[in-house]
Order: C-alpha cells, then structure tokens, then sequence
C-alpha cells in the first residue's frame, strides 16, 4: 500500500509539472486541442461539458502585450547607436 501512494503522488506531480509547462510554453497549442476537444462534445450534444470546455483565448502577457495597465513603466526598445573611436598606441 505503501509503495502504491508513493507512485500515485509521483504520478501527480509529474503530470502537474507537464501541464504547467505545457500552459506556460504551448498556450496557442493548448487552446486549440481544447477547442477540438469542446467541438468534438458539441457533435455528440454533450452541451455542458462542451460549453465547460470551451478555451479562452491565451492572453499575451509582459510588457509586449500593449495594455499598459500594469503600475510599472515597461521601457520600449530603442535603437541605440554606439560610437567605436580606435585609439592607436604607436
């Protein structure tokens, strides 16, 4: 009994540590297999599971995202140009 919770706990931590990974790395991939998924109730008229289903769209988050909600300034990058100056040591 003992070594059976030890795998199911290991079990669960992989699979929680997968799909944290896979929310944070494959948004657009995720959302669109749910989609499918949420489609594919629809077909066969499961309403509630397909409506419970249904993905939001992923949301761009950081300072790319162009909402400037968040209270810290989010520097825009610029095109800085660096002037070289060659020094001769003769």
């Amino acid at each position: 009994m003992n070594s059976f919770i030890q795998t199911t706990i290991v079990w669960l931590i992989v699979l929680w540590s997968i799909w944290l990974t896979v929310r944070r790395y494959l948004p657009n991939w995720l959302y669109a297999q749910q989609r499918h998924l949420a489609d594919y109730c629809l077909q066969h008229n499961w309403l509630w599971l397909a409506h419970n289903l249904q993905p939001v769209a992923p949301i761009k988050t950081g300072c790319d995202s162009g909402c400037s909600g968040c209270s810290q300034a989010c520097p825009t990058p610029q095109a800085v140009e660096q002037v070289v100056k060659f020094v001769d040591r003769n």
